[in-house]
């Protein structure tokens, strides 16, 4: 039998890194997931955009975009395995910009990877904080405005434990820094726990536009 729950509004702190209440059966994949869209000003129609997601698998391996990841359980389920990002500069688009298997913890208000380019994603109250390595940074203000939604959470349970679990903000202002400069820009944002085995492609896509 299925059972859809819903969008709800949720507390963004209290709910994103919550992992104690889902279930985790084979094959089930988890992942939260950032895209941010800012300012480009040798090219003001064309703006930088980078994606950074932070996932694991209930699997034995995996392949992503040619890297082979080898995964053991059982585990905590406050254990990832893999951070990877992708990056369009304005100019190129730089596909495996961070592509590693590493240890990454879920704290209750943090997660953080132990790659190569240290990574974490922090929230605190209304505020989120992405860094990339040293140089790079991403302030989220996830509150409604004008331009900007809230967070909202929705749950499926399709067959015994089998079923999925979404934290989506598909609109947020962000204030980016790169090295010294500071950038505006916007962001989407998921958590996303398939509870089953996953056996479908999909085309996605998001889109911001200047009205909100």
């Amino acid at each position: 039998m299925k059972r859809i729950e819903n969008q709800e509004p949720v507390v963004f702190a209290d709910r994103v890194f919550s992992v104690e209440d889902e279930d985790m059966p084979k094959g089930a994949w988890w992942w939260w997931f950032w895209l941010f869209f800012f300012e480009n000003p040798k090219d003001p129609n064309n703006p930088r955009q980078l994606m950074i997601l932070w996932s694991t698998r209930k699997v034995k391996r995996t392949c992503i975009n040619g890297m082979e990841g080898v995964f053991k359980h059982p585990k905590s389920k406050r254990e990832l395995d893999v951070v990877a990002a992708w990056y369009f500069d304005g100019e190129r688009m730089n596909h495996n910009w961070i592509l590693e298997q590493c240890p990454i913890r879920v704290n209750a208000d943090s997660l953080v990877s132990e790659s190569k380019v240290k990574t974490s994603f922090h929230v605190d109250g209304d505020c989120s904080t992405i860094r990339i390595g040293e140089d790079m940074e991403f302030i989220v203000e996830h509150v409604p405005s004008a331009h900007s939604s809230i967070p909202t959470y929705s749950r499926s349970s399709l067959f015994l434990n089998w079923g999925y679990s979404i934290i989506r903000l598909n609109r947020a202002d962000i204030r980016a820094r790169i090295g010294d400069e500071y950038f505006g820009g916007t962001s989407y944002f998921q958590r996303v726990f398939v509870n089953s085995p996953g056996v479908a492609p999909g085309y996605w896509g998001i889109f911001h536009f200047p009205e909100g």
